[in-house]
């Protein structure tokens, strides 16, 4: 029988299916579930449940209005997921079938020489992977020569997270491990393969109400959720918040306007995972040396491996090892969240020869007062795989910073950084490695004067050379909505400069932007340039003039996309971007996120670069710009694609047959205004002046139904055979 549903005297608004047996109320579990009753998981949907074996529940049946009502105390209600972010599922991510060549032009001249230099990318896509490859090139007076940068061919698994790559990358790993470039083969976890999934530990965020309530979710006094939830328990997942410190509240409001309000203090970090989730790394291949000088100088075969796990929400546990021909490094790390008191951070890594490193940091971002340092140690003659490229390591290295908001008065930041290492031996200090100290002191403060006018000031000092040392003042002003000015002085040991900017940029496809600059005192300087931004490039035109010489520059940057056998120029395509199809339509208007991006060519396409991959990107076009005559499938559709691809949207246009009638009764007396018209399963239409109603959708042959003012019927039969313009009036159509 089916039965009207209420839980403690309240609606649910939903008719519910259930029988009798020997007088008790029962269901199928499914049922029970969707109507929010608490069934223990290891029962089936199909299972049917009786009322007396759920905890609590008491069923009242009202036979005469077909009714039920369950008086149950909310906690035994089931509970109520709430997800807070937008993306909380994984989506069936999209990914045609393309080309894009990325290319960067930069031309110089001057009095001495002329020089053509530039960089570009190749990219092929498909739902199996995408192939790259990146190279630069120069050609002066004095040489010509190209440089292979990046040959690499990478397979996503958004449900699983991971990547492949294959060919050259930079290896992953701990922040104590110093990365080095490798051409092999890497597998790793990516969570920016999720954009949705929140990593780092979150308050968890409870409640239960006994009547229908509406649930707000503020993060640092800013509203982030809004809903309305039904009696019983409930979660919110996923929540959205800032990485530091921070406060969340969470506002219930019933229906009689009553308000409890919850507040959590949370301190949140990336480098914290969620308890249970890991992330891991593997790596081999030979080590690239001199990247950007040559194209493939390559030494010995190595391989890295590196794991992370969340162990408690408040201890994240690392691992990472790597080896190669004479290097073997094993070590780990720890991660350990002190609340809102902030983030300690523990090293210990060792290598071959008794070599050894440690270290320790502690931070705490505040959006108040920020303080965090970190020191690390290298212990007798400690070697990495960086160490094969050359790099020195330094034998110690302290960094601290603190920043404290003074409000209205501004912000104060502090920086010291220190470091002790090895100079690279050389013939003038005979094959030696002498040590050298570095101790550097910097810091910055800036006030907003008005709602467009700031105020900047900075200096350092390296103590250990008394010749390091500056500072600079400033006064930024915001001249209208795009333009800014700045006037500054620096003073950077005993050279004092004077600079004046001002600085338009090219925001938007058509837009002009300008740049100019000139600096007076020890070294003058003068320098302009204009950018345009158009559909298929942004270009630069420049010149610098400093000591008596003159420099011009011209820069094009730009790219060739093939998709859906369409060839695209746009400006450079560095992540996804979208071909939109109107089929047989020309001049269509096309929005990205409800802000204008362009119109449809002469082929019904246009490309629309810049989208967010994995994560939703909202499409629509302007059906003002669609004619009468035509339908669409719908007029937006929303797309997820995959990083670094192309996707098409097509937007089906269907002919949709289209009249003016003339609807007539008896002696051809129009059809009063005032009545509807409607196909016989059809919405009503508006009969307008002299009895014109405008209609799609027409058949050949077909009835129209006619209610009049009086609510009176007739019908109308009207003849499209026949008719060959688009837009046609028929009749008089007589309504019988």
């Amino acid at each position: 029988m089916l039965l009207e549903v209420s839980i403690n005297g309240v609606s649910l608004q939903r008719v519910g299916e259930f029988g009798m047996r020997e007088g008790i109320l029962e269901a199928a579990a499914d049922e029970w579930r969707s109507l929010g009753f608490s069934v223990p998981g290891e029962i089936g949907d199909a299972t049917r449940v009786s009322a007396d074996s759920l905890p609590e529940v008491i069923p009242r049946i009202d036979e005469l209005t077909q009714a039920v009502d369950f008086t149950v105390p909310p906690a035994r209600l089931r509970e109520r997921v709430i997800n807070a972010s937008e993306q909380a599922a994984v989506r069936r991510y999209e990914s045609g079938t393309g080309l894009v060549a990325n290319y960067t032009l930069v031309g110089t001249r001057s009095s001495e020489d002329t020089n053509l230099s530039g960089a570009l990318e190749l990219r092929a896509f498909s739902p199996q992977g995408v192939g790259s490859h990146s190279m630069l090139f120069t050609n002066s007076g004095i040489s010509r020569r190209s440089i292979r940068l990046d040959t690499s061919y990478v397979i996503s698994n958004p449900e699983a997270m991971n990547r492949l790559r294959l060919g050259d990358f930079i290896g992953q790993g701990p922040q104590w491990a110093r990365s080095v470039r490798l051409g092999g083969v890497q597998w790793t976890t990516d969570f920016s393969l999720r954009p949705d999934l929140v990593t780092f530990p979150v308050a968890r965020l409870e409640g239960l109400v006994a009547v229908p309530s509406t649930v707000d979710l503020l993060v640092n006094g800013v509203r982030q959720l809004s809903q309305t939830v039904g009696p019983g328990p409930f979660e919110i997942r996923q929540p959205p918040m800032v990485t530091g410190r921070g406060d969340i509240s969470l506002v219930v409001r019933d229906a009689l306007g009553r308000e409890t309000v919850q507040t959590l203090s949370y301190y949140a970090s990336e480098r914290l995972l969620v308890e249970e989730l890991s992330s891991s790394t593997v790596e081999l291949g030979w080590i690239r040396r001199n990247y950007g000088l040559y194209s493939n100088d390559y030494a010995s075969l190595a391989g890295t491996a590196s794991w992370r796990r969340g162990v408690r929400d408040w201890l994240t546990l690392g691992l990472h090892g790597e080896a190669a021909s004479g290097v073997a490094v094993a070590g780990g790390d720890a991660v350990i969240g002190l609340g809102s008191f902030g983030l300690l951070g523990l090293t210990v890594a060792a290598s071959r020869n008794r070599g050894a490193l440690y270290g320790y940091s502690y931070e705490r971002m505040d959006s108040g007062f920020s303080f965090g340092f970190s020191q690390q140690r290298r212990v007798a003659e400690y070697s990495d795989l960086a160490a094969e490229l050359g790099e020195t390591m330094p034998r110690a290295q302290t960094r601290a910073f603190a920043g404290y908001s003074f409000g209205p008065y501004g912000h104060l930041g502090v920086a010291y950084t220190a470091q002790r290492a090895a100079a690279m031996p050389t013939p003038w200090n005979d094959g030696q490695r002498p040590t050298y100290n570095t101790r550097i002191l910097s810091a910055s403060y800036t006030l907003s004067l008005t709602r467009t006018a700031s105020l900047f000031l900075s200096a350092f000092k390296d103590f250990d050379d008394r010749n390091t040392h500056g500072i600079a003042v400033g006064l930024s002003i915001a001249l209208d909505r795009n333009t800014s000015g700045t006037l500054s002085h620096s003073r950077d040991g005993d050279l004092n400069t004077f600079s004046a900017i001002l600085h338009r940029p090219a925001f938007a496809i058509g837009d002009w932007g300008l740049r100019l600059q000139g600096d007076d005192g020890d070294y003058p300087r003068q320098q302009a340039e204009v950018e345009y931004r158009a559909r298929w490039l942004r270009s630069r035109w420049g010149m610098e003039r400093f000591r008596g010489k003159t420099v011009t520059r011209a820069q094009l940057e730009g790219s060739i996309a093939y998709l859906d056998g369409g060839l695209f120029a746009s400006e450079s395509i560095e992540d996804s971007f979208a071909v939109v199809e109107t089929p047989g339509l020309a001049d269509v208007g096309v929005y990205y996120e409800n802000r204008p991006i362009g119109r449809t060519g002469l082929d019904g396409k246009l490309l629309v670069p810049d989208l967010r991959a994995y994560e939703r990107n909202a499409i629509s076009i302007d059906v003002l710009d669609i004619p009468f005559h035509l339908g669409l499938d719908s007029d937006r559709k929303d797309v997820y694609p995959a990083d670094r691809s192309g996707v098409g949207v097509r937007f089906e246009v269907s002919y949709r047959r289209a009249a003016e009638i003339v609807l007539v009764l008896g002696e051809d007396e129009p059809v009063p205004l005032g009545a509807t018209a409607s196909y016989l399963d059809g919405e009503p239409t508006p009969v307008g002046h002299d009895g014109r109603v405008y209609m799609r959708g027409l058949a050949d042959f077909g009835q129209l139904r006619v209610t009049l003012p009086d609510l009176s019927t007739c019908v109308a039969e009207y003849d499209f055979a026949g008719t060959s313009d688009q837009l046609p009036t028929l009749g008089p159509v007589p309504c019988r």
